[in-house]
């Protein structure tokens, strides 16, 4: 399932088949207006927890915007639905842009190693890193895994001027 959020709305999607998913373009996907980050990721939690029936659960974060518009959710709330959900098998995986996505993964829970960071310009690369990462995790069992991105190579994913600051 998909949640596209911003400040005006929360859209959570039903849960479908991989294959049969709304392809992201830029007609289907456009950021923009406030990040309420808590708000989507503790529903988004909520609704798989209610659905899950017994698959596995894979929780992708991926945001070009840091919090600062949930209304009904902290990041205390967050972290402790994260920390609840990895404990019961769950995987997180944070991805984000205009941001240290590190710095900002870890204040939800997510582990560093399931932790990235991309430019905008290289979301397609990014897209294709996250389904590569998904495919492994599939392949062995849908395991949680501290290090999600343990084969990415993060600077393929960053822009230039990105890479020229991490110098």
């Amino acid at each position: 399932m998909l949640t596209r959020f911003n400040s005006a709305s929360i859209e959570i999607g039903e849960p479908e088949p991989i294959k049969d998913a709304t392809k992201l373009t830029d007609e289907t996907y456009n950021p923009n207006n406030l990040t309420p980050l808590y708000d989507a990721v503790a529903a988004t939690i909520k609704k798989a927890d209610k659905i899950k029936d017994g698959c596995a659960v894979l929780v992708v974060i991926m945001t070009d915007g840091q919090e600062n518009a949930s209304k009904h959710n902290s990041r205390d709330d967050v972290f402790k639905l994260i920390e609840k959900k990895e404990k019961a098998g769950w995987q997180f995986a944070y991805l984000g842009a205009n941001q240290d996505a590190y710095a900002e993964g870890h204040k939800l829970g997510v582990a560093m190693g399931s932790t990235i960071n991309y430019g905008q310009s290289k979301t397609a690369e990014t897209f294709s890193a996250m389904a590569s990462s998904s495919r492994k995790y599939s392949d062995e069992g849908s395991v949680a895994n501290r290090n999600f991105f343990q084969d990415v190579d993060e600077d393929s994913l960053l822009d230039e001027n990105d890479i020229k600051k991490k110098k």
